[in-house]
């Protein structure tokens, strides 16, 4: 059974349109995606608001109101991407509306990206298996590397980490640690990484000193930043 998925403030805040349009987002990162594409994406899923399809000129208007509330980023070339640590949110919530199928099932990577690296795609895929709770997909991918599993780095993603199947678990655990200490998330976070990793697992003596290690040098980090004369927006904790 997977995790009761709860959606932030900032995101049960916006218009339906720009629910919708995280949503492709979601699962569409890392890939960024100009408006066009995201209109063609939710148009060919067959995904509607207010009885229509969504047009160019509405996801333009989504997209200003996503960049206002800080959850996309926006590009060099005009397109947008979801910011790292909003994208299995806007794929969770995808899934509880009964979008995430039809979305994975007509998502093309836009042309820029169709012979980029197959390690990028491979996150895109294994994002999609946690959030649909669908753990038997995960081997045919052949996830090998810790940070495949990144996006569970973050205070939504870490309940998963108790639903991951025991084979893939501690390279999991592995990647969500990685992701707090390079990204100088609340100390917590890694906090619970750890104590789910001593409960589940039962961590070897090298991985639970590395662990033990990089939350130190998480928190010696954070302690720095959060004593400058300013505080980063990067450090703020989602809404």
């Amino acid at each position: 059974m997977l995790p009761d998925f709860q959606p932030t403030e900032a995101y049960a805040n916006l218009s339906p349109e720009a629910q919708l349009a995280a949503q492709a987002y979601g699962v569409a990162y890392p890939y960024e995606m100009p408006k066009h594409l995201v209109a063609v994406l939710l148009r060919r899923a067959n995904i509607r608001w207010n009885g229509r399809a969504v047009g160019v000129e509405t996801v333009r208007r989504a997209n200003r109101e996503l960049l206002n509330a800080g959850l996309v980023r926006q590009t060099r070339r005009y397109e947008f991407v979801a910011c790292s640590d909003r994208c299995l949110e806007f794929t969770l919530a995808a899934h509880r509306d009964g979008h995430l199928a039809s979305l994975m099932d007509h998502f093309q990577r836009p042309q820029q990206y169709v012979y980029g690296s197959i390690e990028t795609w491979k996150q895109t895929q294994l994002r999609w298996c946690v959030a649909a709770g669908q753990y038997q997909w995960i081997d045919a991918l052949v996830v090998d590397r810790p940070g495949h599993w990144s996006f569970l780095g973050y205070p939504l993603g870490i309940p998963f980490l108790a639903q991951i199947p025991p084979s893939h678990r501690e390279q999991a655990i592995a990647g969500a640690l990685g992701e707090v200490i390079d990204t100088l998330q609340e100390p917590e976070a890694a906090v619970r990484a750890s104590m789910l990793s001593r409960s589940w697992m039962k961590l070897t003596k090298p991985m639970a000193a590395a662990s033990l290690a990089g939350m130190k040098r998480a928190e010696s980090r954070m302690s720095r930043a959060w004593a400058g004369p300013t505080t980063r927006a990067s450090l703020a904790r989602p809404s």
